[in-house]
């Protein structure tokens, strides 16, 4: 091997500055949506005095203008913003979101989360295209580089979890959501000084009419955001009402995608109806995934012994397990299917879909056995929440990771961004879903762990059978979603 093609090898395993620079802004910026995600279901029952029920409905509404608006944010960044002038908005909208929830009043808490609802919708999909801007879409680093901001992202939620229900305990929740809005505008701080790494240099498709961001566009831009906060602050303060038009839309998305394979060639028809399939079965996983921050967060705090020797862990901590579980099981998952690819024996999308559903239902089934092992006042050990949040989060790396790549590889290309938007969607569809599940958990009579305990049985058995049942029909699926999928263009 000759100096040059050394050197060569060499820069093609060396990652541009601008990964490692968006990895660091992916973790501060993680850090108030982490604080939100741990701690909103216990800010509105203990801190502002909602009800269970209520709580949850707000917190599936949450969850679902999260995802949903990211689909808004994407066409705003593209077509009136600009990515770069996208993600500075953002970030300066989402650390007035979580100040403003700082102040301790529902109608603040409403205000607050529109702010950063918007602000999260614009900010993760204009990173995501800014860090896709370094690459060439051929460059054999790019996946890896995603996998570095992803493990970034999980290094702040898990930090950001971990310290949550200690910081509301010592400081309150209003001077923990300011906390959350102070790294919001240290990651402005970083941003404003790299962001010429994520320039137009580096992407090669860049066209002139896609450089050139006019005045007019911009001011219609900010038009949109502004009319979109006050419309966003409504939908949350009618929560139920929000839940059921999210429903409503995905049920027309539905009916959209199957009209669309209807007119399309028998090919494109079978991959359609194949994307449409696994974006249905992934609605039971999200949905149970999306009722960790409410009902499990609720059950966590009335119904688990979190004495730890002379410490009481917080509730809102145990959602730490999540991100790391990601960033310890994750690495080892991607070697394991490596060693998979090497011999062979690659595994299948609709294979990966159906295990991780099935995981996430023995998630919540497992704790049908905690349940049963309470003691005498009704608490269960908190060993049983460490190994359900394991088996959810080991079901979430079959799933969410692929979800995007499963889109591209389903979908013709003139359709990618409009499957890509109803992709992203079902799973505000599931966050809309998730408030009537949880409602099944809340006890009008008591919360106290020895009345609550069956109620809490009765519900996990059904959330988590019917989330297993439709992991063994996606898995009878495998065979034919499988010849679709490695069927060639006719």
């Amino acid at each position: 091997m000759t100096k040059k093609s050394i050197s060569v090898a060499m820069n093609q395993n060396k990652y541009p500055a601008g990964v490692f620079i968006m990895s660091f802004l992916q973790l501060l910026s993680m850090v108030g949506f982490s604080l939100i995600l741990s701690l909103l279901v216990l800010y509105c029952t203990r801190q502002l005095g909602m009800s269970d029920d209520k709580a949850y409905a707000l917190s599936a509404a949450y969850n679902a203008l999260v995802f949903a608006t990211s689909v808004f944010g994407g066409y705003l960044g593209e077509k009136y913003l600009g990515y770069r002038h996208a993600v500075i908005l953002s970030i300066v909208l989402a650390g007035l979101g979580l100040f403003i929830m700082g102040i301790p009043s529902v109608m603040a808490l409403y205000w607050g989360l529109a702010f950063f609802t918007i602000a999260t919708g614009i900010m993760v999909p204009c990173m995501f295209v800014l860090l896709g801007r370094i690459f060439g879409s051929n460059d054999p680093r790019r996946d890896s580089g995603f996998t570095l901001a992803y493990i970034g992202m999980n290094v702040g939620s898990f930090f950001a979890a971990a310290l949550s229900g200690y910081l509301a305990n010592d400081l309150g929740y209003g001077a923990t959501f300011i906390i959350g809005g102070i790294f919001t505008f240290l990651t402005l701080i970083v941003f404003l000084i790299y962001q010429d790494r994520f320039s137009r240099k580096y992407d090669v498709k860049a066209t002139p009419g896609k450089i050139i961001r006019s005045h007019s566009s911009k001011i219609t831009g900010v038009f949109l955001i502004l009319v979109s906060i006050p419309l966003t602050a409504a939908l949350l303060n009618f929560a139920n009402l929000s839940n059921i038009l999210m429903l409503v839309l995905g049920l027309f998305s539905v009916a959209l995608v199957i009209y669309i394979a209807r007119q399309e060639s028998t090919h494109s028809r079978k991959k359609l109806m194949a994307f449409l399939i696994l974006t249905i079965i992934s609605v039971a996983f999200w949905s149970l995934y999306s009722i960790a921050p409410s009902a499990l967060t609720i059950f966590i705090a009335d119904n688990v012994n979190r004495q730890f020797f002379s410490y009481v862990i917080p509730a809102a901590s145990y959602s730490a397990l999540n991100p790391l579980f990601i960033i310890t099981l994750g690495p080892l998952l991607t070697l394991f299917w490596m060693s998979m690819n090497q011999r062979g024996k690659n595994f299948s999308t609709p294979g990966k879909f159906a295990l991780g559903v099935t995981f996430m239902g023995l998630g919540y089934l497992v704790l049908i056995l905690a349940i049963s092992t309470h003691n005498q006042a009704g608490y269960i050990s908190s060993w049983w929440i460490v190994l359900s949040y394991f088996l959810q989060t080991f079901g979430e790396l079959f799933v969410g990771p692929i979800g995007y790549a499963m889109v591209g590889e389903l979908v013709p290309p003139k359709f990618e961004g409009l499957m890509m938007g109803i992709w992203q969607l079902a799973t505000g569809v599931a966050g809309a879903l998730s408030q009537y599940m949880a409602d099944m958990t809340s006890s009008p009579q008591s919360n106290l762990p020895i009345v609550t305990d069956q109620l809490y049985s009765h519900a996990f058995a059904l959330f988590g059978g019917i989330t297993v049942v439709v992991g063994c029909i996606a898995a009878l699926l495998v065979p034919y979603l499988k010849r679709i999928i490695t069927e060639s263009d006719a």
